[in-house]
């Protein structure tokens, strides 16, 4: 199991005519929206039709490949950068590697997304580390007995992170 993040990122720059040239990545985009917005069920096949998809379009194989080799047993964070919003929008989430599954989701590596204009400032080096906790209520609790106890689900947080808090 990985133990440490690697200190350089793989990058991910979709070309700006990325989705001219993928339209159909557009459309499965917004088929799987429409599913989640209706209450659909969306099922593992489909994010990993489209996690394939974009996988397939972006072509990096052999860079990523690389990169995985270069990073050893440490975390590879892997940035998606884009000045593009509608870039942006595409469900990165469920960018699926034909080995590793979903990126996103494996343990080796970490995923985000990033901004890039001309006229913002640059990255800061150091800075606070920012959680967003999502927490959801299982379907087969009782609703007048049962409930989540977001005040754990905090507490357990606020454990793991001790070390780095306390590191400032």
């Amino acid at each position: 199991m990985p133990k440490y993040v690697h200190d350089t990122p793989f990058i991910i720059e979709p070309e700006d005519n990325f989705l001219e040239k993928f339209p159909h990545l557009r459309q499965s985009s917004r088929y799987l929206a429409m599913r989640y917005a209706h209450r659909e069920l969306v099922t593992d096949e489909h994010l990993t039709a489209i996690g394939s998809k974009l996988w397939k379009a972006l072509d990096i194989d052999d860079r990523f490949e690389q990169a995985q080799g270069k990073c050893g047993t440490a975390i590879l964070p892997i940035v998606i950068k884009s000045k593009s919003a509608a870039v942006q929008s595409l469900p990165w989430e469920t960018l699926c590697h034909p080995k590793y599954g979903f990126l996103g989701k494996e343990a080796r590596f970490t995923l985000s997304r990033q901004f890039t204009d001309a006229n913002s400032p640059a990255p800061l080096e150091k800075g606070p580390l920012r959680i967003l906790l999502f927490t959801s209520l299982p379907d087969d609790l009782n609703p007048e007995t049962d409930r989540l106890n977001v005040e754990e689900e905090q507490a357990q947080m606020q454990e793991a992170l001790m070390p780095w808090i306390g590191e400032g």
